[in-house]
Order: C-alpha cells, then sequence, then structure tokens
C-alpha cells in the first residue's frame, strides 16, 4: 500500500468523522494533509510527482467549483476533494468526484423517496430541463455530502 494510499484514508475518516458531527470539514484537517500530501509526492518523486499532484488539487476543486457557485455544496466539500486529488493526481481526483456523485445520488434519491419529495423534484428537474432557470433547483433537505467524497476517495483507491 503506497503512502498516499494512507493518507486518503486517513483525511476521508477524520472528513467523515467532522462532516456527520458538525457539517463542516475543518482547514486544520485538510491544509496539513494537502502539505503533507504534496511533500511525501516530492520526496518520492521529486518536482515531476508534485506537478502532478498540484494538478490533481486543481482537478478536485474545479470539479466542485460550479456546484460551489450553485450552492449545492460547501467549501469544506472543495477542498475536501481537492485533497484527495493531490495524493492520487488528476485521473484519481476525477474517479474520486465520479464514484462520490454516484454516492450522493443514492443518498438524496433516499432521502427524496423517505420524505416522498421524489415526484416534486422530478417535476421541477423536468421543467429545468425544458426551460433551464426557471425554477430554482433546490429540494430543501442538506445532507454531509463530503461524506460521499470520502468514500467516493477510499473506493477509488480500487478502481
Amino acid at each position: 500500500m503506497a503512502y498516499w494510499h494512507l493518507l486518503v484514508l486517513a483525511v476521508a475518516a477524520g472528513a467523515i468523522y467532522s462532516d456527520l458531527r458538525w457539517r463542516r470539514i475543518p482547514n486544520w484537517l485538510l491544509l496539513p494533509a494537502l502539505l503533507l500530501a504534496l511533500v511525501l509526492r516530492g520526496w518520492e518523486g521529486g518536482w515531476p510527482a508534485v506537478w502532478v499532484g498540484l494538478q490533481g488539487w486543481l482537478v478536485g476543486m474545479g470539479l466542485l467549483l460550479l456546484p460551489y457557485l450553485r450552492r449545492g455544496v460547501g467549501g469544506g466539500d472543495v477542498k475536501l476533494l481537492g485533497v484527495l486529488g493531490a495524493c492520487g493526481g488528476p485521473l484519481f481526483a476525477l474517479h474520486t468526484f465520479l464514484l462520490g456523485a454516484v454516492l450522493g445520488g443514492l443518498v438524496l434519491l433516499y432521502l427524496l423517496v423517505r420524505r416522498s419529495l421524489l415526484r416534486p423534484a422530478l417535476r421541477v428537474a423536468w421543467w429545468e430541463f425544458l426551460l433551464p432557470g426557471s425554477l430554482p433547483l433546490s429540494s430543501g433537505l442538506f445532507f454531509p455530502y463530503g461524506v460521499c467524497f470520502a468514500l467516493g476517495g477510499v473506493l477509488a483507491l480500487w478502481w
């Protein structure tokens, strides 16, 4: 198991605990993890490996920039995906994002069905498809999405 696998597991565990308990992922967890990921990359592969880590960080942050601006995810979720991308590189960030999005979609579907909100949510989504910008796309449900991205990072280790 590579060092960055252990770092991903540690960051994911901390993010899951923090997001479930306080509904936020603190900078004191993410900033040291980012620096450690880049230092370990540099130690293992020199500047080219650091550059790959920075690319992963940018890809991870970039993938969640639009959802963040539309208030679909929080800032901690954006930084978490960036840190996970710094650990594994740009392709790992993409895999983490995809797996986290699928997990988040499944959680949202469960919550919509459980609270009998699936039909109204589908109606809003249909009108948004036909007339973009016509209705707000908020279901009113909030859940700790960082947990989904953290689990997506753990699953992406074996992708």
